[in-house]
């Protein structure tokens, strides 16, 4: 074998027993510091601009924190921002990772720092998590819509007293939306007493038979509706049993 051709043969023997080059880690390619008062960490400004407008403004040129290369961090613990930084990384993000027991920090974290889609994650997560009052006020406070009207309507067929007295010592101005739903509940329970004595009235004078058919077709449908709605609502309305037995009543006389 010839000199050139031995010199070949070894330099693929080479590359083939050589390991791949690692991928540069989080401390190697940070290039500031996140400052949590007792505790710091190292942080990539490029994952951090890409994803947040709030840090993409404190890193412009001529701001203090670039200038530094030291950002404070005030609305989470290290290990609960580490967790949300991890998942800034390319192929880290994942929904599934947002879970019950971090998503109120990771919530927090995204709201303060403008990270739509944590935060969008998390409004998923809780959506699948009991309605209480403290969770009204953290919709409230954090802009999460689909979470917030669904607190409201739960709020309001509760009879949760504490829940009512939390949220009318800590925001009592959110009492409004939940006394405007109540209303709105009630209001069309309370409807339903007209809605019975009219189908009371259509029965008494609605021919049996073939002839009234129709009619009856027509106003089961209508019953149906209604009873459905009134099984819905808190059994602390007196005036619920009442009204569901005139409806089974009156369901029954259809058949």
């Amino acid at each position: 074998m010839s000199d050139a051709a031995r010199s070949s043969a070894d330099a693929d023997k080479t590359d083939e027993n050589t390991p791949a080059a690692a991928t540069a880690t989080m401390d190697e390619l940070g290039d500031l510091v996140l400052d949590f008062g007792v505790d710091s960490m190292p942080a990539c400004s490029v994952f951090l601009r890409a994803a947040s407008p709030v840090f993409n403004r404190m890193l412009q040129s001529g701001m203090q924190e670039a200038k530094q290369g030291v950002i404070k961090v005030e609305v989470a613990k290290k290990e609960e921002f580490a967790n949300f930084y991890s998942l800034l990384w390319p192929g880290e993000w994942s929904r599934d990772r947002v879970r019950g027991e971090n998503v109120d920090a990771l919530l927090a974290i995204a709201d303060y720092y403008e990270v739509g889609f944590v935060k969008h994650a998390c409004e998923d997560q809780l959506l699948t998590l009991p309605v209480t009052g403290q969770r009204l006020l953290q919709a409230h406070q954090t802009g999460l819509h689909r979470q917030y009207v669904r607190c409201i309507d739960s709020l309001a067929s509760s009879d949760c007293k504490e829940d009512l007295v939390m949220i009318g010592k800590e925001a009592p101005e959110l009492l409004l939306d939940v006394a405007l739903k109540m209303q709105a509940r009630f209001g069309r329970l309370f409807g339903l007493q007209q809605d019975v004595a009219r189908s009371r009235e259509v029965i008494a004078n609605t021919p049996f038979g073939t002839e009234g058919l129709s009619a009856y077709e027509t106003l089961i449908r209508g019953v149906k509706c209604t009873k459905e709605l009134a099984t819905d609502w808190s059994a602390c309305i007196t005036e619920q049993p009442r009204i569901l037995r005139v409806l089974d009543a009156v369901e029954t006389a259809l058949k």
